[in-house]
């Protein structure tokens, strides 16, 4: 379609137009989770991917919309391989990243790697409450 804004590489692309504009990861962040809320979760996942290609600078939030959007879309796996990924470059999950995870596992059914993550929030010192045991 001419004209309709594809959002599978990092920088803005317009039909046959690729602009030079750098977007950064909290943009990345917002598009990834319309994405999300579209149901376009392959194109928000291809997005996610490629920001982590070019090395931009992707933080918490990142990796917490991303692994939301693909346990969203029934890929608990791919989304916990990007958790393990995430923490394997420095970055610690928080509460909400903890709550996707927990929820994805346990629908999945997963009750070993449910019983080692919550050992690991106890070990990080991650409070138990209403948004993760929700």
């Amino acid at each position: 379609m001419q004209g309709r804004q594809d959002y599978s590489g990092s920088s803005c692309v317009s039909g046959n137009h690729k602009s030079q504009l750098r977007i950064d990861a909290h943009i990345h962040t917002v598009v990834v989770n319309e994405l999300i809320r579209a149901g376009e979760f392959h194109q928000a996942i291809r997005l996610f991917r490629n920001a982590v290609a070019e090395k931009s600078q992707l933080d918490v939030v990142s990796y917490t919309v991303a692994s939301d959007g693909l346990v969203k879309a029934s890929h608990v796996r791919d989304a916990y391989v990007l958790f393990n990924e995430m923490k394997d470059i420095g970055l610690a999950p928080n509460i909400y990243t903890y709550s996707v995870m927990l929820s994805g596992l346990c629908k999945d059914g997963d009750l070993g790697t449910v019983k080692k993550l919550l050992a690991e929030m106890i070990d990080g010192g991650i409070k138990f409450n209403h948004i993760n045991l929700g």
